[in-house]
């Protein structure tokens, strides 16, 4: 488990929040203070998950706790060897 202390980096005068990350069964989940997912108690969801899943990254996130629905973020097209080779400009 890791802690963090996260600024609000638009209003210094926001307290931060705290933070905690812990890989759990699998899957890396952050749990922020205050935020939570549908189903859980209060102090124990994890509104983030990175997870791999039939070989894709994705971001899992819980954007209202008051709704099952998870939003699921692919991240297969943010891969390094995904990225395309642009041709320097032939000079002139």
């Amino acid at each position: 488990m890791a802690k963090f202390l996260l600024p609000d980096y638009a209003d210094a005068s926001k307290p931060p929040i705290p933070i905690e990350v812990k890989l759990v069964n699998g899957y890396l989940c952050i749990y922020p203070q205050g935020y939570g997912e549908h189903g859980t108690e209060n102090g124990d969801g994890a509104p983030i998950i990175l997870d791999h899943y039939e070989g894709h990254l994705r971001l899992v996130v819980c954007t209202d706790i008051n709704s099952e629905k998870q939003t699921i973020i692919d991240l297969e097209g943010a891969r390094e060897s995904a990225r395309k080779v642009i041709p320097e400009a032939a000079e002139a």
